[in-house]
């Protein structure tokens, strides 16, 4: 697995935001920056998962610019892809299974860079008919859709809004949103800056109109697995409308 490779999908990606001059997401371009400064190299994470059915297809016909393609292509083969969430009873097997993430840079993915360790970039891939309801963290976050459609949810009471193929979205830290895919699922590329390892929450309101956070950790295999629950306060409810 050759660095080049690596050097080129962070260069890729990086060209590909520079180009839309959107100030949201000069915090993704810097930290991009700074990881092909500190220098990229593989690293061995012990056996590569299958990707999900159809990627490679999907893949192959995404809009993109023939360097963009090239980059993302190089790369997949080395992904070790891996289930998003762990099993638990109280999450549907199909979410569980239909989530999953082919990790390029920084944490268990194929590359890593001598900076610090604030970054995560790769591959989303969302199953048909999913929804992956209301949670937050401390991370910043970026989609950008390479094909299918996601509706994306910011705040307990905003609207959902459409992302297609080429279209980006931003999630500040700690904002509340939800993911909801159609028939033909979704293959988004991610990347996550800041205090990437901290717990995701998830939020639901039980009959009574209580809202609960409960807390997701990363557990060895770096899947998020789930913790205790506890109830909102309300000033923290209140910045989620």
């Amino acid at each position: 697995m050759a660095t080049a490779s690596g050097e080129a999908f962070v260069q890729a990606l990086l060209d590909d935001l520079s180009a839309r001059i959107v100030l949201s997401l000069s915090p993704f371009t810097a930290a991009l920056e700074r990881a092909l400064d500190a220098g990229i190299e593989p690293q061995d994470m012990g056996g590569v998962g299958s990707a999900p059915p159809g990627f490679d297809t999907t893949l192959a016909a995404a809009d993109l610019t023939p360097a963009m393609k090239a980059a993302l292509q190089a790369v997949a083969p080395a992904l070790r892809w891996i289930p998003v969430l762990s099993q638990h009873p109280s999450v549907p097997p199909a979410l569980s299974a239909g989530l999953q993430a082919g990790l390029v840079l920084g944490g268990a993915g194929a590359f890593t860079h001598h900076g610090p360790d604030t970054i995560r970039a790769g591959f989303f891939h969302l199953a048909p008919n999913l929804h992956y309801p209301l949670h937050s963290h401390e991370a910043v976050e970026f989609y950008r859709c390479l094909s299918g459609r996601v509706e994306i949810q910011h705040g307990i009471l905003g609207e959902a809004n459409p992302l297609l193929p080429g279209q980006l979205s931003v999630t500040p830290p700690n904002r509340v949103h939800a993911l909801t895919t159609g028939p033909e699922g979704a293959l988004l590329l991610f990347a996550w800056i800041g205090d990437v390892d901290q717990p995701i929450y998830w939020w639901e309101a039980d009959a009574a109109g209580t809202w609960r956070r409960t807390r997701w950790i990363r557990g060895v295999s770096r899947v998020w697995e789930r913790q205790e629950a506890e109830i909102v306060p309300p000033a923290l409810l209140a910045a989620q409308a």
